[in-house]
């Protein structure tokens, strides 16, 4: 499990690579240990992943189900696995995309510093959601909103690809995107499993 000091450095590692300093990187703990302890990140982002699945809850049971026709049980299970099985999913199709671009050298750095941003990520794209979920935005700006979070959430993506891979912005790019869609993909299936 990670230590307050660990979470220090690498808050401020991510924010220095978030204001596009690569420097940034020095604060990470880019060791075969801290590789494995990043996945503990994931311990941290369950709270913020939390509060918009009850936001998501919300918006469903006052637009689309009743409350008689809805599972809640059903529900928070699917939005669990499907939250653990997008954590792992791609750190393992990286392993193979790596080698096949010959960076599987990087690949380990790579995954710690994405497992450890996700949690700026995380908040940063729940933001919206959760201030909807407290009646602080209305649907229109919270929609606005999360694009535009997204947005700023895939460029930060692509510069740590791009910093820690040390490789072209086309592949950086094309590695975020597969990212993006991969999670899309198993958040499609856990609606499906869900009854959405």
């Amino acid at each position: 499990m990670p230590s307050g000091a660990d979470i220090r450095d690498a808050m401020a590692g991510a924010w220095r690579l978030f204001c596009g300093d690569p420097r940034g990187l020095e604060r990470f703990d880019l060791s075969a240990e801290g590789f494995f302890r990043s996945f503990w990140v994931i311990v941290l982002v369950a709270p913020i992943y939390a509060s918009s699945v009850l936001t998501e809850r919300t918006l469903l049971l006052s637009q689309r189900f009743s409350s008689d026709d809805f599972s809640d049980g059903r529900f928070f299970l699917v939005r669990a696995l499907t939250f653990i099985v997008d954590w792992f999913a791609f750190p393992l199709i990286m392993v193979v995309v790596t080698r096949r671009l010959q960076l599987g050298a990087r690949y380990a750095a790579y995954i710690t510093v994405r497992n450890w941003t996700a949690l700026p990520s995380a908040a940063l794209t729940s933001l919206p959601t959760i201030a909807y979920g407290l009646d602080l935005v209305p649907i229109l700006v919270t929609t606005l909103a999360t694009y535009v979070f997204l947005i700023v959430v895939l460029r930060f993506g692509w510069f740590i690809a791009r910093s820690v891979l040390q490789t072209s912005a086309a592949i950086a790019a094309a590695i975020v995107a597969l990212d993006l869609a991969l999670s899309l993909l198993i958040g499609r299936i856990g609606d499906v499993l869900a009854g959405l």
